[in-house]
């Protein structure tokens, strides 16, 4: 892998529900972790549906293994 290729900083977010001092549940996102990576995009779609244009991309994210954040 090509180091200087890693050239756009992502952060990884991680979905989560807390609970109030009442007892309400709600899901927040809190950052998991932030890296350098590489982002490809791997295709790019537009619909128009209802007078209303949608574009959809998909990404490709490479990024180096590290050990303090992979999942034991």
């Amino acid at each position: 892998m090509e180091i200087g290729t890693l050239n756009q900083r992502i952060t990884i977010l991680e979905n989560r529900v807390v609970t109030d001092e009442i007892g309400n549940h709600t899901a927040v996102w809190d950052e998991a972790f932030s890296c350098w990576a590489r982002a490809t995009l791997k295709s790019s779609v537009e619909n128009t549906e209802a007078g209303v244009t949608k574009e959809t991309q998909k990404l490709e994210f490479l990024i180096r293994q590290s050990r303090n954040w992979m999942p034991s």
